[in-house]
């Protein structure tokens, strides 16, 4: 479904224009509010009346409870319990992953190993403590309102640091603003003239001014005061934002209340338009200025709404703020920041091409935007992408959480559970039969408490009723409902079929997760410097930065998981598998390594992505330990000969050591003068000759034969 674009062009952002659309959407998505509501409630088991010993009081409800004061009121989390196996899944699913960036170009392998390296070294080790709640935000979510959106940003984080200012650096800046040499005639005319301006209190609304240009965040009082301090003492500490991280930032936003789009949307990098809510601090705004180039006047303006939200937009307020506060509390903080709105907008351009523009506007501020530029993403896509636990429809609105499913099973496990506990609390202490003309008598009950009689057998407990076994039938029959619904692994659901909803859910939620991991690893190409990356990643045959054209269409990333390896019965069942598979392989067609690096990967994924190397580094650290044998060699030192024992490449080895002895001919002539240097080469050679001899023995005692022309024998 195509929807209609946006009119909006560079030179007009049209404010008025993004503020009908948006508040058309809050109209439109009431229907959608009274959905999340309802899910967010049965999620928590919440309801009017509740207490906080599970009983129903009349105090809570506002009228005598039924059956009765005190009767059973628990707490049945069925959607609850739902929601965090599936949450579990699909958190174990992303870190345990294999993750693989393949150069489109298949002449660049050593370029998508080297991406693979990168993407790594980021997400799941850089962003891993942010990404792991974030992640954890946008499961629960996709799972309990049946739609989430992940936000993929490139984030700079900063922080205060103080630094000296006095009249000469300030004359050092007034002539680099100029465009003249700072040299040492025009730093002593310009020394002297500040001097007097600053030393004449008239001017320090000119001299404060001065002063402001140099931090984007100093506010006017600031600045005077710096002044001050300048003319009185000489110097003064002037506060400068200074970043001091930077990197892709993965955010979980909740549709239609952190992030907006038309209702009708199917996909959202198809929708004309998004609008993104954010509250901000007022330092991290005014820092804007200088790092997104935000308008000044128009910071200041918005800087005066501190706590002012969009009335308009009360029901996503109010939903906000139950998600966000699920006991009901207040976040007083929020009174101190700003709220702004990043509006993306699809703009036709010439020759039938679309542009996307950030406009940034403050709901209370009319005149003017923070910002009206081209998005500065060279992957050229809308930086968010959908979590949809359902496809029903086609539009994104309509996917179902769990508990718009799973609620009417839970009310009704908890109505049977209410029964039999208050079956019980009768069993416990029945009522009294007390005659008509001892009303008025209130004996009191408990243990050992004693009850006055006038005739023997006058007051009788009454019978409970009898145990009825259709309550823990009807709560059983719902309970495996519900398990066959969602794919549980019990008794009334064939393993087959559980594996096949784990492995739905898993793949659906990965196939979600690397889109956002492809853009992480697009923006670190565009913004991380070359230096860095060839420092985690190693040196490429061409730069990991690349061009806007390179970043839309260079790699291919595959992220995949098995849910059955979270069983660790079935993963040594697997490679038990492969190892009696593997001497059947008479045509030597299985590649071993990528099915080590599977297997480890299976076993123990953090080991794995701590210890597998790649192929070219395996090599090399084989010819550089053979080199260190060598040297070892040299110093009179024999190194252990190979005993057929664990992991060594001994053709490598074997060749690095003949390319040592044969590239040199002063290593030759000392081989020669030195009798036991030259028998520990010999031993060591030979020996390295009978490892490799011994895996051909292997393989001709599989095939029945050696091959006829081995290296080096004609």
């Amino acid at each position: 479904m195509k929807n209609e674009l946006v009119d909006i062009t560079a030179a007009d952002a049209k404010p008025d224009v993004l503020r009908s659309a948006l508040t058309e959407v809050l109209t439109d998505a009431s229907w959608w509010y009274t959905r999340a509501q309802e899910n967010h409630e049965s999620f928590l088991c919440q309801w009017t009346g509740q207490s906080r010993d599970g009983r129903k009081r009349a105090e809570a409800i506002g009228k005598d409870p039924f059956p009765w004061e005190g009767a059973s009121d628990q707490r049945i989390r069925t959607v609850d319990e739902i929601e965090n196996d599936h949450v579990k899944t699909m958190l174990a699913s992303f870190f345990r992953s294999r993750v693989q960036a393949v150069a489109m170009d298949a002449d660049d392998v050593v370029r998508g190993e080297r991406a693979t390296v990168l993407l790594k070294w980021v997400v799941w080790g850089q962003m891993r403590r942010r990404l792991r709640r974030e992640l954890e935000i946008a499961a629960r979510w996709r799972q309990r309102f049946g739609l989430s959106i992940s936000h993929i940003c490139y984030d700079s984080q900063y922080r205060l640091i103080e630094q000296p200012i006095d009249i000469a650096a300030i004359a050092e800046a007034v002539i680099a603003s100029t465009g003249q040499p700072a040299d040492e005639a025009a730093m002593g005319q310009a020394t002297e003239a500040l001097m007097l301006q600053f030393e004449d209190e008239l001017l320090d609304e000119q001299s404060a001014e001065l002063i402001k240009t140099f931090s984007p965040i100093i506010t006017a009082a600031a600045s005077r005061r710096m002044v001050r301090e300048i003319r009185e003492t000489g110097t003064a500490m002037l506060e400068i934002p200074e970043v001091y991280a930077a990197q892709p930032r993965w955010q979980a936003l909740l549709p239609f209340v952190d992030v907006f789009f038309p209702m009708n949307t199917d996909d959202i990098q198809d929708a004309p338009w998004i609008a993104h809510r954010e509250l901000i601090s007022e330092t991290d705004l005014r820092a804007r200025i200088e790092t997104e180039d935000y308008d000044a006047k128009w910071v200041e303006e918005a800087i005066k709404h501190k706590g002012d939200r969009w009335t308009q937009s009360g029901w996503a307020d109010f939903l906000r703020d139950e998600i966000r506060n699920e006991r009901g509390f207040l976040v007083q903080a929020d009174k101190n920041l700003i709220e702004i709105w990043h509006f993306s907008t699809k703009t036709n351009g010439p020759k039938n091409t679309t542009a996307i523009y950030e406009t940034v506007l403050h709901h209370s501020v009319k005149d003017g935007t923070g910002k009206h530029a081209l998005q500065r993403y060279d992957h050229g896509k809308f930086p968010y992408v959908t979590h949809v636990r359902e496809n029903i429809s086609r539009t994104l609105a309509e996917s179902r959480g769990i508990a718009e499913i799973a609620a009417t099973w839970q009310d009704a496990i908890k109505t049977q559970h209410d029964s039999r506990s208050d079956r019980t609390d009768l069993s416990t202490i029945p009522a009294l039969r007390v005659p008509l003309r001892r009303g008025l008598v209130r004996p009191k009950l408990g243990p050992k408490a004693i009850i006055p009689e006038v005739k023997q057998g006058e007051i009788t407990f009454m019978d409970p009723p009898r145990f009825d076994g259709g309550s823990i039938e009807i709560e059983s029959s719902t309970e495996r409902m519900v398990d066959r619904y969602f794919g549980r692994v019990s008794a009334s659901v064939p393993p087959e079929r559980a594996v096949l909803h784990a492995q739905d859910l898993v793949d659906g939620w990965l196939l979600e997760c690397n889109e956002c991991v492809q853009m992480c690893l697009q923006l670190t190409q565009q913004y991380m410097p070359e230096s860095i990356m060839v420092r985690v990643s190693g040196p490429t045959p061409r730069p990991q930065r690349m061009t806007r054209a390179e970043i839309q269409g260079q790699y291919d990333l595959t992220i995949e998981f098995d849910s059955r390896n979270l069983n660790e019965e079935f993963v040594m069942k697997k490679l038990d598998a492969y190892a009696k598979i593997l001497p059947m392989d008479r045509q030597g067609r299985v590649e071993l390594g990528p099915l080590v690096e599977q297997a480890l990967q299976s076993v123990d994924p953090y080991l794995a992505s701590s210890s597998i190397r790649s192929a070219e580094a395996a090599e090399q650290k084989e010819t550089d330990a053979e080199m260190e044998n060598w040297k070892a060699m040299v110093s009179g030192i024999e190194p252990p000969l190979p005993d057929g024992g664990g992991a060594m490449n001994y053709q490598l080895r074997l060749q690095t050591l003949m390319q040592i002895i044969q590239s040199n001919p002063e290593i030759q002539q000392m081989i020669q003068q030195r009798p036991i240097l030259a028998e520990m080469v010999q031993n060591r050679i030979k020996s390295f000759e009978f490892q490799v001899q011994q895996g051909e023995n292997a393989q001709i005692g599989r095939q029945g034969a050696g091959a006829v022309l081995q290296e080096g024998s004609y």
